[in-house]
C-alpha cells in the first residue's frame, strides 16, 4: 500500500484564482470557454464549434489507464469541455443533452437496475448531440 502526504494540486491562473468568475462572455468564436453559467445566454457559438469542442472533450476522456492522476485531469478536461459546449449553444441544447442523457439512464436501470453508469449515459448523450449538431 502506497501512502502519499502533502500532496496539492494547484493552478496557476485557472479557475479559482482572485479575479475569475462571470465575466458574461460566452466564449470567442472559435475557441470554446468563458464564463457564463449554466442555463444563461445560449446560441452564442456554432453549431460547427460546439461539435469540435464535444470532439474533444469526447477524446480527452479516452485517456491512459485508470487511476493515473493526468488521466483524471485530462477526463475532468473533457466533461468541462463537453457541458461548456452544451452550454453555449443554448437551453434549447442543453435540454435535449439532458433529455438524452436521463433517457439512456433509464434504459440502462431497466437492464441491471445496479449496474447504471451516469459516465455512459453522458457519454452517450455527447456522441448523440453530435450527430444531431451535423
Amino acid at each position: 500500500m502506497t501512502f502519499i502526504r502533502g500532496l496539492k494540486f494547484t493552478t496557476k491562473g485557472g479557475p479559482g484564482d482572485p479575479g475569475s468568475g462571470h465575466h458574461g462572455h460566452a466564449g470567442r468564436p472559435g475557441s470554446i470557454g468563458g464564463s457564463v453559467p449554466s442555463g444563461g445566454q445560449g446560441g452564442q457559438v456554432s453549431k460547427s464549434d460546439a461539435a469540435k469542442q464535444i470532439r474533444r472533450g469526447l477524446e480527452d476522456l479516452k485517456g491512459g489507464g485508470r487511476g493515473h492522476l493526468s488521466t483524471l485531469a485530462r477526463g475532468r478536461e473533457g466533461w468541462e469541455k463537453i457541458r461548456n459546449a452544451v452550454n453555449l449553444l443554448g437551453p434549447e441544447w442543453q435540454k435535449r443533452y439532458e433529455q438524452l442523457k436521463n433517457d439512456h439512464l433509464d434504459e440502462q436501470k431497466k437492464k441491471d437496475p445496479y449496474g447504471y453508469s451516469l459516465d455512459k449515459a453522458e457519454r452517450y448523450a455527447a456522441k448523440q448531440l453530435l450527430k444531431e449538431l451535423k
